[in-house]
């Protein structure tokens, strides 16, 4: 299971370039993975849901992979997050996060 770091960030950056990455939302969560590498493809998803409006894969270097996640959240919400591990059957290790707007 690779460790991880989350926060609450002003603005979601690109890994390397330092360029803001455009998520919908007013409230970001920046999530860095190591030693960890993503076949996933980069560019934002939408998410259908209320509060968590889409996300994006904005690292993926030396064995750190990034992610920043767009929340809607009311104007001065506290934003909770708690986190649950586990890994498939395939070996696949899972992080999931419950995020509470």
């Amino acid at each position: 299971m690779p460790s991880y770091t989350f926060q609450i960030v002003p603005q979601v950056t690109r890994d390397g370039s330092g360029d803001p990455v455009t998520l919908p939302g007013a409230t970001f969560l920046s999530i860095v993975f190591t030693p960890a590498r993503s076949e996933a493809g980069t560019g934002p998803r939408a998410v259908g849901y209320r509060r968590v409006r889409g996300y994006e894969q904005v690292g993926d270097y030396e064995g750190y992979v990034s992610y920043g996640i767009g929340l809607n959240s009311p104007d001065g919400a506290t934003v909770q997050v708690r986190t649950g591990e586990s890994t498939r059957a395939d070996g696949t290790n899972v992080v999931a996060l419950d995020i509470k707007v």
